[in-house]
């Protein structure tokens, strides 16, 4: 989206896609993660199938949430600090020096975490 030949409004358009195309991509990741346990639990009966399904799912989310939180979320929180960044230059305001994302979180070093449902809805809304 941020080719020389392309104008502004081709990257914004090109921007504008990306959320859309994710929701499907997770909906894409979803489905393998279902069809995945339900394959385990028709190939191996070690619990009844409810907790055999719940046992897999617990693996599931001890493995995967880590990894999301170490790879995926410090990449989309770094473009929404740079988004947040842009905003308040274009309005004459500065944001804190360093932010911290391991926290959950898009919220300054130096300031209590609070409410994280509550500060990510003031983002979502800016």
């Amino acid at each position: 989206a941020d080719l020389s030949c392309t104008g502004e409004t081709v990257d914004t358009e090109i921007k504008a896609l990306v959320g859309p195309v994710s929701v499907f991509i997770g909906f894409g990741w979803k489905q393998a993660f279902v069809g995945a346990i339900l394959t385990i639990d028709a190939r191996e009966t070690l619990m009844p199938a409810p907790v055999q399904t719940l046992a897999c799912t617990v693996v599931l989310v001890l493995v995967v949430v880590p990894a999301w939180r170490l790879y995926i979320l410090p990449v989309v929180m770094s473009e929404t600090l740079k988004v947040e960044e842009r905003r308040a230059k274009s309005k004459g305001a500065a944001l804190p020096a360093t932010y911290s994302i391991l926290g959950g979180g898009l919220t300054p070093d130096s300031s209590p975490k609070g409410d994280l449902a509550k500060e990510n809805a003031d983002l979502l809304q800016r």
